[in-house]
């Protein structure tokens, strides 16, 4: 049974009348029992949770110890994984270097050297955790088949709780709390969920009743995301970076290029729904032997095999463009737009992006009224054309 993604660190003990007397008394550990901050540290906004469990990024604080010499055909593992700039990642180094030979670190750095894929199956086994007197218990966030599958390719819940209650971990996080906690809000600040979620339904069929946005401090540029059902709602999980190397006086523009790090994950849960029904075509024209026409075969571009999976990457970052347009001036626009494909072309390998989003954009500018899901069929044409 999927259960509330809550952490309910106090739940095997009756320890309601304590709560009772303690919220009488005015005591704060009422507080914290009631609310779970020992173990998480969570921003509800509207039917939005960020947060950042200690678990996850227990799993974090492991990646950063990994090593550094670990590639995957021409990229760096640990500088693709990790933000590595930032003053959290070296006080990280400085208070756990001494457990690089743990054995939870070990099995992460010989998964890394197998599959770059097993980053995603850790983070999400440490996420579908919950800490517990001293031991880590599965919080059944995940429905089982997609447990199974992160079971497969993780290092183990054993290993985690190990190496959490030898570095001490539980200590550490509560003293970060209010960085955590920082982090998180302005994360909510930048992202504007509700404006990125009212504009994707005007252009695409799909719904969802939640949005819970997962946070590290360490997190580098690879992000994920999962759709499912969470207490018979519908319901997105974002794995993203946080809003750190952003100034919190950006400007507009400077907002819209952190904006794109979450949304090109949540319109991943409107788009492929729709690329869905043409699953075949788009393996045909960027799959196979049209494939390296549209993409860089090494370095991140070997975990997008199929046309399909490399055709969401497109039109999700070409989706972001269209929606900043709708609130950018034309000068920040282009230069958001700039950036984009930037990152896109020289960063990520996806040589037609530019010419991509111009073609999208054309398209959707000429019947103004048409939705983005009504243009697939024009962008799948154009596609043709490119071979």
């Amino acid at each position: 049974m999927l259960v509330n993604n809550v952490v309910p660190i106090f739940h095997h003990y009756n320890l309601f009348p304590v709560m009772k007397y303690l919220m009488m008394m005015g005591g704060c550990l009422a507080t914290l029992l009631l609310y779970g901050q020992p173990t998480t540290v969570q921003v509800q906004h509207g039917s939005v949770r960020y947060e950042t469990p200690l678990p996850y990024e227990a799993m974090h604080i492991a990646l950063a110890l990994t090593d550094t010499s670990i590639y995957s055909g021409q990229m760096n593992v640990h500088f693709e994984l990790l933000d590595t700039s930032s003053a959290y990642y070296r006080e990280v180094q400085q208070t756990f270097g001494a457990y690089r030979q743990h054995p939870l670190v070990k099995a992460l750095n010989e998964a890394l050297h197998k599959d770059l894929l097993r980053y995603v199956q850790n983070l999400k086994l440490a996420y579908n955790s919950q800490w517990v007197q001293h031991q880590l218990e599965e919080a059944n966030v995940y429905p089982f088949p997609m447990r199974l599958l992160y079971q497969s390719g993780s290092v183990g819940r054993r290993l985690l709780e190990d190496f959490i209650n030898a570095a001490g971990i539980p200590a550490f996080f509560e003293t970060h709390r209010t960085l955590y906690e920082q982090g998180l809000q302005q994360v909510k600040n930048f992202a504007n969920i509700a404006g990125q979620q009212a504009w994707l339904e005007q252009q695409f069929d799909s719904r969802y009743q939640q949005y819970f946005i997962i946070v590290s401090p360490l997190m580098g540029s690879t992000h994920f995301t999962n759709r499912f059902r969470i207490d018979e709602k519908e319901s997105c999980l974002m794995y993203v970076a946080d809003a750190k190397a952003y100034s919190t006086q950006a400007d507009v523009s400077e907002q819209a290029r952190y904006l794109g790090i979450v949304m090109t994950e949540i319109d991943h849960n409107y788009v492929n729904p729709e690329s869905d029904r043409y699953e075949k075509q788009l393996n045909n024209l960027m799959g196979g032997e049209q494939r390296s026409k549209w993409i860089k075969p090494d370095g991140v571009g070997q975990f997008y095999g199929s046309g399909y999976k490399i055709f969401n990457e497109y039109m999700t970052h070409a989706v972001y463009l269209l929606y900043t347009s709708t609130y950018l001036n034309a000068t920040d626009q282009a230069s958001v737009v700039a950036t984009r494909t930037r990152i896109m072309e020289v960063g990520r390998g996806y040589y037609r992006f530019g010419a991509f989003y111009e073609a999208l954009r054309q398209q959707w500018l000429q019947v103004p009224a048409r939705r983005i899901k009504e243009l697939y069929p024009a962008m799948l044409q154009w596609c043709q054309g490119q071979q």
